[in-house]
């Protein structure tokens, strides 16, 4: 079973979703929790980057409180970045088993055609697990 998750979060009500489902996880076969939430500069001019970093810092509370509730010990990381750069990079550098993300629906033309989602882009990359929590 895995010992050391990942989960990803952009702080959306499906990327909280996928936390919980990673807390439970973790506290069900002990695994060393980690989470990471990253702010892509090239998406958002200063003042929206500004307002994602703020909701970064505000899901990394609510990750650490759900954990503690838990007992699951976690680690969070506020990352700028390209998202699925800092994801795979994280999960190299804390030798993640699993990453567990939720799905990724970008609103702009541009992304549908032209970017694939981040968890897409995951699932082709990663040489871990990937586990897409979608709810029901």
């Amino acid at each position: 079973m895995w010992q050391r998750i990942l989960v990803a979060t952009d702080g959306t009500e499906l990327a909280r979703i996928a936390v919980d489902e990673a807390i439970a996880l973790a506290a069900l076969t002990q695994a060393q929790l980690f989470g990471i939430f990253v702010v892509d500069p090239v998406d958002f001019d200063e003042d929206i980057a500004e307002q994602m970093l703020q909701t970064g810092q505000s899901e990394r509370q609510r990750f650490e409180q759900a954990a503690k509730v838990q007992n699951v010990p976690v680690q969070f990381e506020l990352k700028t970045g390209e998202p699925v750069v800092e994801i795979l990079s994280m999960a190299k550098t804390v030798k993640a088993e699993l990453i567990v993300v939720a799905p990724h629906h970008r609103s702009s033309f541009y992304h549908l055609l032209i970017q694939k989602s981040v968890t897409n882009r995951l699932v082709e990359q990663a040489k871990q697990s990937i586990w897409i929590v979608n709810p029901a």
